[in-house]
């Protein structure tokens, strides 16, 4: 199953946020992944936090 399949679809615990998709499927470690979906945004507009897995990857 790759990271895209994984991802495509899922919601947090109130719903609301989706990704739709997630390219490319894999990356190196460092390297860039796009993710696009709908209502991604943080409560109160805090800067967005993004993990994989255990590890929290940075945003730019």
């Amino acid at each position: 199953m790759t990271l895209s399949n994984r991802l495509l679809g899922k919601k947090n615990v109130n719903g609301q946020p989706r990704i739709e998709a997630v390219t490319p499927a894999a990356a190196l470690p460092g390297g860039e992944v796009r993710i696009l979906g709908s209502s991604l945004r943080p409560p109160e507009l805090r800067r967005p936090r993004v993990r994989f897995g255990d590890i929290e990857a940075s945003v730019v």
